[in-house]
């Protein structure tokens, strides 16, 4: 992933109020950046988890606690993301997120 394209991550998930402060906003770059690298919505979130527990030397069920507490976070803080309410998963959290940032590139490309 190049930098303008993780300026614009960056700048999405703050608009989330997913702050850079929090694990889970470390997290989640590094899950685009394997989308990103993969260049698929859809890749097995327990496979994202290990790589990224990998990278910090962490266990992937403290990759997928903090994001799920960032996206909680998110929601306390923003009432909805995507227009979801509540109970949105990680998985679809990140799929969607992917395909947010595809869109946004591309209209930035334009």
């Amino acid at each position: 992933m190049d930098k303008r394209t993780e300026a614009l991550l960056h700048k999405i998930l703050m608009s989330y109020k997913i702050m850079p402060n929090l694990e889970g906003f470390t997290y989640i770059c590094d899950a685009m950046g394997i989308l990103w690298k993969k260049g698929k919505s859809s890749y097995p979130s327990m496979q994202i988890y290990k790589e990224i527990a990998a990278k910090h030397d962490v266990s992937y069920q403290s990759v997928e606690r903090s994001i799920r507490y960032a996206i909680r976070r998110a929601n306390t803080d923003h009432d909805t993301i995507f227009g979801f309410l509540d109970n949105i998963t990680c998985s679809v959290f990140l799929s969607t997120l992917y395909v947010r940032l595809c869109n946004e590139v591309a209209m930035e490309n334009k």
